[in-house]
């Protein structure tokens, strides 16, 4: 049974890493190697297991936007340190997505507008994240005027509404990879997975600006907890949009590494038919009506010479006086 390996070149038998082989077997094993399957699946098997990887990446870094919705922005003091770690999730999330591209995996999926878009706006989650941050190191450390308060708001506002199109655009991409590669079929529930990624950020941005307010005037705790019950909704909203989001970005990677075994295999079932094709070329033609020769028919055995029926198998020929 062939041994599991990473390398892009696997010997069938033993998993043998054959870039380097020369010959027409494997330096390990012996066994023959198909060059012609190896060539013509190589760049695929590249680009499927980068971009396996790269789906990771980005579905870790949308696991991490539950910083916002886990309400750690909301603790006075953590929350400083939580927009922070966002700032260097939302690098990650870049990182994740530079290396998709590179495979060139989105190409086929430029059709949806929030996949042909998702470079532009995860480069402007990045610059509005890295903005945000350094705007909360410097004003942790002094105490900052209402007017830069508000401007901090609302570029968190402006984050999360960028966190949600990037996440939508990971969803949108992990649902039709999924369907076009034969994965298996959403959960009824997916539907609704566009309310729960955009019904997040619209319901906590009222709780935001309510800091800002509060600021200035005393809120009314008739408005100020209708307002954080908002803010838990739109809690729950992210946490549900995060899952789905997870589960449909684990869905199409489980239907491209399928997809690339099928393939490999149908490569390996071909190159074993030519094989066999040229071995049945080899071997000859007898005519279907022809007799078939038998080792009696070409070496028969000589007829017995006379006294030959008299010899007793095992008789002693010595002179000498009978055994009884």
């Amino acid at each position: 049974m062939p041994k599991p390996t990473a390398n892009p070149f696997p010997c069938t038998e033993c998993g043998y890493d054959l870039r380097a082989a020369t010959g027409e077997v494997c330096p390990e094993c012996g066994c023959e190697i198909t060059r012609r399957t190896y060539s013509r699946s190589s760049v695929e098997q590249d680009q499927s297991a980068t971009a396996v990887e790269a789906f990771g990446e980005t579905r870790k870094g949308v696991d991490w936007t539950l910083v916002v919705w886990l309400g750690c922005v909301a603790v006075p003091i953590v929350g400083q340190l939580a927009w922070v770690v966002l700032a260097l999730v939302s690098g990650w999330r870049t990182l994740a997505l530079r290396r998709l591209l590179k495979t060139q995996f989105l190409e086929g999926f430029k059709q949806h507008k929030f996949i042909a878009a998702w470079p532009s706006t995860m480069n402007a989650e990045l610059g509005v994240a890295l903005f945000g941050g350094l705007f909360t190191i410097v004003g942790s450390m002094n105490e900052m005027h209402p007017v830069v308060i508000a401007m901090l708001v609302l570029v968190r506002i402006a984050w999360l509404g960028l966190v949600s199109i990037n996440n939508f655009s990971a969803a949108t991409l992990a649902l039709a990879s999924s369907a076009k590669l034969g994965g298996d079929p959403p959960h009824p529930s997916f539907r609704y997975i566009h309310l729960a990624i955009f019904g997040a950020p619209i319901l906590a941005t009222p709780y935001f600006l309510l800091g800002v307010i509060d600021n200035v005037v005393k809120v009314p705790g008739w408005i100020s907890t209708p307002l954080i019950l908002f803010f838990v909704i739109a809690c729950i909203f992210g946490i549900a949009g995060v899952i789905m989001i997870h589960t449909a970005l684990e869905q199409a990677s489980d239907a491209l590494v399928e997809s690339q075994r099928r393939h490999s295999r149908k490569a390996k079932r071909n190159g074993a038919g030519s094989g066999e094709s040229s071995n049945q070329a080899a071997k000859p033609n007898f005519k279907p009506n022809s007799k078939p020769y038998s080792k009696q028919e070409i070496f028969p055995d000589p007829p017995p010479a006379d006294g030959d029926g008299d010899v007793i198998p095992f008789e002693d020929d010595s002179p000498g006086p009978s055994r009884s």
